[in-house]
């Protein structure tokens, strides 16, 4: 928290001590994602042990790289034209991963998974700029990402259901709010920024679910399921009991990793 103040501080007293120019600034690029699927592989392994034999196709392993495009506003502080001093950005960056997965059983049915996470990140950064060229800054910011996956059973004739039918298909939702933190350079061309940033996410707070399911993927659109309504992180556990087991759910806490983006940001300059 002091750290918070300082930085606070620092930014709110940037403009007093050196006279500078603030922007808007919007724009986009590409950002790769490396999560740890540890869990999701954990349920894809024990759907795949449950289910194996002749004619089976099994999961995948979840991926934990993806990449995306992302967009990105806010505004910036950087000193006048052609000195150097501190510089600092307040920021909103959006971008949305996604991925799929699929399985057939023994009797030609089976599942379609799909993975997807909107990120919602809101980065601060404070560092130093040359020239009002080439920058150098720390990054600390919170994400919200609502991470969900749809579980749609497929049958043979090629129907698919999200029906009561079958207690796996749903539509799981868990919310994390992981704590980012990197650093970023930026190469600024006249109102043309180049960003290139690192950041490593880790979670500190779940909040989706009741006090007992912090983070946990949970289904949503069902009002009753007779095993559970989180996605089980033990399937061949989950299956084999009539009492849905404890602990045994995925917590989309755990999706974090490390995240590098190159952009291009337009800075429109609102200093008099």
């Amino acid at each position: 928290m002091r750290f918070f103040y300082i930085f606070l501080l620092t930014c709110l007293g940037a403009p007093i001590y050196s006279s500078g120019q603030i922007s808007w600034t919007f724009g986009g690029g590409v950002i790769q994602g490396a999560i740890n699927t540890n869990q999701l592989n954990s349920f894809a392994e024990s759907f795949n042990d449950y289910h194996k034999g002749v004619g089976f196709k099994p999961l995948n392993d979840f991926k934990p790289k993806m990449n995306s495009l992302f967009f990105s506003t806010g505004f910036r502080y950087f000193p006048s034209e052609k000195k150097s001093g501190i510089t600092y950005s307040v920021l909103y960056r959006f971008n949305k991963y996604k991925q799929k997965n699929e399985t057939t059983l023994l009797q030609g049915s089976g599942y379609d998974i799909n993975y997807w996470a909107p990120y919602h990140d809101f980065l601060f950064e404070l560092g130093y700029s040359i020239k009002d060229r080439v920058s150098l800054s720390a990054v600390l910011g919170l994400a919200i990402n609502f991470h969900t996956i749809e579980i749609w059973k497929v049958y043979a004739n090629g129907d698919r259901s999200m029906g009561n039918e079958n207690n796996l298909p749903g539509h799981y939702v868990g919310l994390s709010t992981p704590l980012e933190y990197g650093l970023s350079a930026g190469i600024k061309l006249n109102k043309i920024l180049i960003p290139i940033r690192i950041t490593h996410s880790r979670s500190f707070l779940n909040v989706m679910g009741t006090e007992d399911e912090f983070g946990v993927f949970i289904d949503y659109t069902k009002e009753y399921k007779w095993r559970s309504k989180e996605l089980p992180l033990d399937y061949k556990k989950w299956s084999n009991e009539r009492v849905p087991p404890i602990d045994n759910g995925i917590n989309s806490g755990a999706l974090y990793g490390l995240r590098i983006s190159v952009g291009i940001e337009y800075q429109l300059n609102l200093s008099k």
